[in-house]
């Protein structure tokens, strides 16, 4: 199903159900709303379409009937109140210095928040000062400091192991609900940290739970949702902070990631240098433009989200991934015939993850190929729907080996550490 044919299905869908309310997020062009609007038939029948935009030109020309609400920007007095329920100022000194910079900030709640973030970390006065004057520096006679530049302060005041984990979080698409405990072990997994670099003995879960709490505190990450214990279920990053995740960790040579409906007129170039790569939609496309470098691009991880557009249905087109491969993500691929034994090859392959956002595999069954994945350590197979009990390996003795090696992470039963597995590895889908 293309573009075109899903905008005529949910016209019809929408004609048929009568009145409607949509809600569309985030339109950044008068382009896409034109595209898209051929979809929302109007049988004056008190339908409604909610649109929201950063761009005001946008919402004035997306129709000439159409309700404009502005958001206000926050008071100077919300503002302040905003700020110090995060970085409260413990001297009078340093409450003037806090409320000279948030006055800067404009009422933009998400600059306060980072800013509080940011100066949370050192509450000493010398420290604020510095961020007061480097500030100022940046700005001229009457201009609001820029969001970016407070992101920036921010990234720039982490240590170089910190930004690691927080320009990694580029890899999640735009407004994406992010899963903690898959973050954490996709980290260790991308060996941002090792037993090695840390010293024997340490427990990496612990570090990276620590490293989690700092982006959260520094506002990098926002909580999402709240357990019944006060543990974090699920985060995001900010639209605009992601922005600047995705331009520093292609200047860090860290990540890339490559959108459909952008256009890249010299890939092999934009992925030179670049150990991961992350694909939303235009796999197929992906993959014929590099398959013949592959190799050469020494690739380590990629991950792959695919929407209804540009579906990757026949494993074979995966043939081409490189053996430098560790760390390999499917969200969503619809793919008609069991993946396991092309991604089985996969001589480093540390950590799979295939999601079912719209059917990432269409079968009952997954069969490992003998001494297949022989370096796997995490598995993640999320909400198959077409998986049956009975959908298990034949290969004898491999089932009992395997459940014995699951170490299940709390609370998600889809995390399996396969370190003690046999060679040969079959599975169930795990719901």
């Amino acid at each position: 199903m293309d573009e075109h044919d899903l905008l005529q299905y949910l016209s019809k869908l929408l004609q048929d159900r009568g009145c409607y309310l949509a809600l569309i997020d985030d339109i950044w062009d008068i382009k896409a709303w034109n595209q898209m609007k051929i979809a929302f038939p109007n049988q004056k029948n008190c339908s409604r379409i909610i649109i929201t935009t950063r761009n005001k030109k946008v919402a004035e020309m997306a129709d000439d009937k159409c309700f404009i609400h502005q958001l206000r920007f926050l008071t100077e007095h919300e503002s302040w109140e905003l700020f110090c329920k995060r970085a409260e100022p413990t001297t009078p000194d340093m409450e003037e210095l806090g409320k000279a910079m948030v006055s800067q900030c404009r009422g933009l709640p998400l600059a306060i928040v980072v800013l509080s973030g940011l100066l949370l970390h050192n509450m000493n006065y010398n420290y604020w000062s510095e961020v007061k004057e480097h500030i100022w520096r940046h700005l001229k006679d009457g201009e609001s400091f820029q969001i970016e530049e407070i992101v920036s302060l921010s990234f720039n005041d982490l240590s170089p192991k910190m930004k690691d984990y927080f320009l990694y979080l580029a890899r999640y698409p735009e407004d994406d609900v992010i899963d903690p405990v898959e973050l954490k072990l996709l980290w260790i997994a991308e060996e941002f940290i090792t037993e090695a670099g840390e010293g024997e003995g340490v427990i990496m879960e612990n570090i990276v739970e620590n490293c989690f709490n700092e982006l959260i505190n520094r506002n990098l990450l926002q909580v999402n949702d709240l357990g019944w214990n006060g543990q974090i279920k699920s985060c995001r990053v900010h639209d605009l902070v992601r922005d600047l995740a995705i331009k520093k960790a292609k200047e860090h040579k860290l990540l890339v990631v490559l959108e459909s409906g952008k256009h890249h007129p010299e890939l092999i170039h934009l992925l030179e240098g670049q150990p991961r790569h992350v694909i939303y939609n235009e796999i197929g496309e992906y993959l014929k433009l590099v398959e013949r470098r592959f190799d050469a691009l020494r690739v380590r991880s990629l991950a792959v989200s695919v929407s209804l557009v540009g579906n990757l249905k026949d494993p074979s087109e995966l043939r081409h991934l490189p053996d430098s491969i560790t760390d390999l993500s499917l969200i969503g691929s619809e793919l008609t015939e069991d993946p396991m034994p092309t991604l089985g090859s996969l001589s480093n392959l540390t950590a799979l993850q295939l999601t079912d956002v719209y059917q990432a595999y269409k079968g009952n069954k997954m069969v490992c190929s003998e001494n297949g994945f022989p370096s796997l350590q995490i598995l993640r197979l999320e909400g198959f729907m077409n998986a049956a009990e009975s959908a298990l390996g034949n290969a004898s003795g491999a089932l009992e080996d395997v459940k014995e090696a699951l170490t299940l992470a709390p609370n998600y039963p889809a995390f399996c550490d396969l370190e003690a597995a046999s060679s040969v590895f079959n599975s169930t889908l795990l719901n």
